[in-house]
């Protein structure tokens, strides 16, 4: 008979299912951060005053 070498391993269940996902939304939360900085600096070095010489309309 051949003994079954599953039955050694313990049972992790559902514990390398919940990992991934843990480090994907911590690693797109860390890039959405980045993004959100980003915008922020652009918006801030864009908005400038016009010069005096352009007529707003």
């Amino acid at each position: 008979m051949v003994p079954n070498i599953h039955s050694a391993l313990p049972v992790t269940g559902t514990k390398p299912r919940t990992s991934w996902p843990r480090k994907a939304l911590l690693i797109l939360g860390f890039l959405f951060a980045l993004a959100a900085i980003a915008l922020v600096a652009m918006a801030v070095s864009q908005n400038k005053p016009l010069p005096k010489n352009i007529k707003v309309l």
